[in-house]
Parts: structure tokens; sequence; C-alpha cells
């Protein structure tokens, strides 16, 4: 038998090829975190942008953990300057409302809680069950002042046919109570007798 001298030899291409496999899937690797950390840090800031100019809601009415369904735990009824929105538990819009498309807010009080039904003018309607009364009675004010027309100077100064009937208006949508729309007519009389004086 003959003995050969083994010689030491460099790594064969197999091993060169799979050591540069290595290291391009390494740099691979790196290359993608680097993106990931670059689009992180762009939606960051994207998300703190729309933080600094997102309109924040006038009010919002939530289902309560006592009088509340259980497949509407966590709904909530929202008003914005412009709309009502029904949101569920995942923060998704279900319906939308425009506010001048609302034709009555309506509350209807249980033993521990009640039901908040805002109706538009097209037959749709947000129904939100489980609201605590004293939120409910807030969310119906809310989107009265809404419904509201600002006053202009002459308004302001003087009792009109045009405010009297407004109030009758609001009403009949159930906006306002008929408590709250006999304070707001002795209110425009004194408020004209004053101005009488």
């Amino acid at each position: 038998m003959k003995k050969t001298s083994e010689v030491p030899t460099g790594p064969t291409s197999a091993q060169v090829s799979s050591r540069a496999d290595a290291a391009l899937v390494a740099d691979r690797r790196r290359q993608a975190a680097l993106r990931l950390v670059r689009d992180a840090e762009a939606d960051a800031a994207l998300i703190d942008d729309r933080r600094e100019h997102a309109e924040t809601p006038l009010f919002e009415a939530r289902t309560s953990a006592i009088g509340g369904d259980v497949d509407a735990a966590g709904n909530r009824l929202i008003v914005w300057p412009d709309r009502v929105e029904l949101r569920d538990r995942h923060d998704r819009a279900r319906a939308v409302i425009p506010v001048d498309a609302i034709d009555q807010v309506e509350v209807r009080k249980r033993l521990t809680s009640a039901t908040l039904t805002v109706t538009g003018t097209g037959g749709e309607s947000l129904v939100l069950k489980g609201v605590k009364p004293a939120s409910a009675a807030r969310f119906r004010d809310t989107v009265a002042g809404l419904k509201l027309p600002s006053p202009s100077p002459s308004e302001s100064a003087t009792p009109t046919s045009e405010a009297l009937r407004r109030l009758d208006e609001l009403a009949a949508m159930g906006l306002l109570t008929e408590r709250e729309v006999a304070e707001k007519r002795s209110l425009l009389a004194q408020q004209s007798v004053k101005r009488r004086a």
C-alpha cells in the first residue's frame, strides 16, 4: 500500500459557495431589519402627525357593564362636530349619520340603564343599549346643541317667531323635552321684557 501524503488544501468550492450564501443571507437580513426600523420610525411620525391634527369628539356614550348587552359590550356612540358614529369594540365605524340628517334622538329609560336611539331622515337608526341615563341625557343635549342654529345679533336681542318655531321643531324631533322647551320659552320672554325696559 502506497502512502500518500496529505497536503492541506483550501476549502472546496461547495464550502466557499455555502459561506458566500450565508454571508448574502446575513446581509439581506440586516438590510431588512434596517428597513423595518426606518418604516417603524416613519409610521410613528405619521401616527403622531395624525394625533396632532385629529379632531376630538364632542361627546361619547358607552354601554355600561351592568345594563348593556353582552354582544354590544364596548360599543359606543360618538358625537363629532359634523356627524354621529356608532363604533364597535374594535373601534370600527359601523354606521354614521351626518348632523344635518338627524331626525330624532330618543332616550328610553329602563330600570338601571337607558337605550339611546338616533334616527336619520332617511330612516336609518343608530341604537346603543345599556347606556347610563345621565350619559344618554348628555348625549341628547350635545346633539341638540349642534342642531340649534347659532343666534344672530337680532335673534339674541329679541325672541322671534323663527326662534320659537325652531324650539318647536327640536321638541318634535325629540331633542328637547317639554320642560326644556318651556324653560327656553320663558328665557326668551324674560329677555324680551328686559329689552323693552
